[in-house]
């Protein structure tokens, strides 16, 4: 086994689509960042095949999973409207979203949800 996301919450580092691995790279942003209430999540896979979608706060907990399934090869979206996998809202802070699909690769992105109004 093994985790798809090994992360440290000491000296971490946050990696951004510059920094996409794997044998096929990955695009992942969201739209606003930061945002208050929802944000639209766009990827792109270089390849069809299985893909994951998950919010984590900064200690490294899956805070919901937004697709996990297969996918076809090209761009896709996803919504995320600042709550959690049992649907109760999540405080302001920084969240990573990240982005596994075939062959390994994945990426990473930093999400600022701010307090609604």
């Amino acid at each position: 086994g093994g985790d798809l996301y090994p992360f440290a919450a000491g000296g971490m580092r946050i990696k951004d689509d510059a920094d996409a691995s794997g044998p096929a790279a990955l695009r992942l942003r969201s739209e606003p960042n930061p945002c208050r209430d929802r944000t639209t999540l766009r990827y792109r896979l270089d390849a069809p095949g299985p893909a994951r979608l998950t919010v984590h706060d900064l200690q490294g907990r899956a805070i919901v999973t937004l697709v996990d399934g297969s996918l076809e090869r090209g761009e896709h979206t996803a919504t995320w409207t600042g709550r959690d996998a049992r649907g109760r809202r999540v405080p302001a802070g920084v969240y990573l979203l990240r982005l596994a699909a075939a062959g390994g690769a994945r990426t990473q992105a930093p999400l600022v949800l701010l307090e609604t109004r």
